[in-house]
């Protein structure tokens, strides 16, 4: 699982906090005692920078942690479009590191502004993956990083589900609002003793209305097919969980990817109704998913 953006090693390598903590002490070190400690300090710096950032072992971190920061942002992305989020509140410390350092303070939740019952299923999901996060040193479970990565992108793949409830919902209400069947029915009154002038105008009309009436069982469809994915998610975590605390050494990783591929939790979940150019009209909204996210490899 990786950003879609590579990850720029040699800047991880140099904005590491012990990196940064050994300039700085070099610093310090050099204006008081020394200063012949910062010319000591250049080649020492130079060779970190340049032969650290290709080990692998740095490099699988670096990718972690940048995975780790796409989730987050996608996620924040989801609860922003869903429910609202409050503007994150910052000591004055971690403005002066933002400056410096890059370090995302994982407060999300706590900044959603409307909780409705999809919310608290959320917190829900949220709740799970923290516990299995807990999981993960102690040596008689099989859970690992790798699994509490797979996830967060189930977490987020509920959220893209919801999100991609709404235009729906939105453009059926609509439809069954304006009573297509009914405008349509007057379209053939009025086809009935048209003349030649009106009745391509009309045909016309009535193919678009005709349209339009013919997608409303596929959007309901799809609704329903997103909401029972989405419903399905909260008691599959839990029977999880639940197997997890009563054996275990149960296997994780197979039951997440088949989680996964089951709801195609990592597609979008509007994909096929976007090829219609008329659907796409009618559903006119955000995206789904935004255009920098994690994606799952």
């Amino acid at each position: 699982m990786a950003d879609t953006r590579a990850p720029s090693y040699r800047w991880a390598a140099w904005s590491h906090w012990a990196n940064l903590t050994f300039l700085a002490a070099a610093g310090v070190a050099g204006a008081t005692v020394d200063p012949a400690i910062w010319l000591a300090a250049l080649p020492i710096e130079a060779l970190a920078v340049w032969l650290v950032p290709d080990l692998p072992p740095f490099r699988a971190a670096v990718d972690k942690a940048g995975e780790r920061t796409a989730l987050r942002a996608e996620r924040a992305y989801y609860l922003e479009q869903l429910w609202g989020l409050a503007p994150p509140r910052r000591t004055l410390g971690e403005r002066l590191t933002g400056l410096f350092v890059t370090r995302d303070r994982d407060d999300l939740d706590e900044r959603i502004v409307r909780r409705p019952a999809e919310c608290a299923q959320y917190l829900e999901l949220r709740d799970i993956l923290e516990r299995l996060q807990a999981m993960v040193p102690l040596p008689r479970t099989r859970v690992t990083e790798r699994d509490v990565l797979t996830l967060e992108h189930v977490v987020n793949g509920y959220l893209r589900l919801l999100l991609a409830s709404r235009p729906l919902q939105r453009a059926l209400r609509e439809l069954e609002q304006s009573d297509v069947g009914a405008e349509l029915a007057r379209v053939h009154e009025r086809l009935e003793g048209a003349d030649a002038v009106l009745r391509p105008v009309l045909l016309e009309q009535k193919r678009l209305l005709e349209q339009r009436l013919a997608r409303i069982p596929q959007l309901r469809a799809t609704l329903e097919l997103l909401r029972a994915r989405a419903e399905a998610l909260p008691h599959q975590l839990r029977d999880l969980h639940a197997q997890l605390l009563s054996e275990p050494g149960s296997e994780v990783h197979a039951a997440l990817d088949d989680m996964l591929e089951r709801s195609a939790l990592l597609a979008d979940p509007l994909a096929d109704l976007s090829t219609d150019e008329a659907m796409r009209e009618l559903l006119g909204t955000a995206p789904a998913r935004p255009k920098a996210t994690a994606q799952r490899t």
